[in-house]
């Protein structure tokens, strides 16, 4: 081996040069470092490329997803909002449970459309509440035409009314629906449950499905009056009285509770 300093031959497994007494590298040990920095770089521009090639597909796949155009969709746009025509933000959006389906609100020509899985639905005047039912079979949102709300359930219109409360609500097991409405202006709300309509109530409060789905409870007022109903009936009626909690079903759906306060007295009911 050539010492590569002062040219002197020195023995196979030397070292030290002989002469110069300077280390001597073997050529086959920079081979090797040499093809672990080849290595490491390569890695690195495989890992660069990569993550551009997934990117693109990402912005492909949302944009088509959320029914916008690439220029307008951003990764984790279906996280934090949705979009107008003219690119600004709305409001009303939403996911199933199971994450497979997402909808929300556009806004063309002063109208409103639901985009339901990238699919553009029937427009109206306006659009909110957006609801998917527990186990993402069903779809439900409140729409506006002229001066009267209803509810769009499975792309079907419900009944028309003066104001719709807070949104469709749905079982558990998404075989039934209930929602608040008001039939003409300042009169007092309803219950509407899977279509059929209750008494009309002054305030409507604790709405609430038993586990399994099967019953629904919540409260009504009438003037000076409290009524607990169940299941589209008037169960229990309390005078001057404040319901304080409740009504609960037990787990198994079989049992109903709550707690009624009339002057200073508790009341309990199961």
């Amino acid at each position: 081996m050539f010492c590569p300093y002062c040219g002197n031959k020195n023995p196979d497994d030397a070292k030290f040069c002989m002469k110069c007494g300077k280390e001597l590298r073997k050529p086959e040990k920079q081979g090797v470092r040499k093809r672990y920095f080849l290595t490491i770089v390569s890695f690195c521009i495989f890992i660069v490329i990569g993550t551009g090639v997934l990117f693109y597909l990402n912005v492909q796949k949302g944009s088509q997803k959320l029914g916008v155009s690439k220029e307008q969709y951003t990764p984790g746009m279906h996280l934090l909002c949705c979009l107008k025509d003219d690119g600004s933000p709305t409001s009303w959006h939403t996911y199933s449970k199971d994450g497979w389906h997402f909808a929300y609100v556009i806004k063309r020509n002063n109208r409103e459309i639901v985009v339901l899985d990238g699919k553009e639905l029937k427009e109206y005047d306006e659009v909110r509440s957006l609801t998917f039912s527990p186990e993402a079979k069903r779809f439900a949102y409140v729409a506006k035409r002229g001066e009267k709300e209803f509810i769009v359930l499975d792309g079907k219109e419900m009944q028309e009314y003066n104001s719709i409360g807070s949104g469709i609500r749905f079982s558990p097991d998404g075989t039934h629906f209930v929602y608040e409405a008001e039939k003409k202006y300042r009169e007092p709300f309803i219950v509407v449950f899977d279509g059929k309509e209750s008494d009309k109530y002054e305030d409507i409060t604790f709405p609430v499905f038993s586990s399994d789905g099967k019953h629904f409870a919540y409260v009504g007022k009438k003037e000076t009056k409290l009524f607990v109903v169940l299941d589209e009936k008037k169960r229990w009626e309390h005078e001057h009285g404040i319901i304080m909690e409740g009504p609960i079903f037990s787990p198994d759906g079989k049992h109903l509770a709550y707690v009624a306060v009339k002057g200073l007295s508790f009341n309990g009911r199961y």
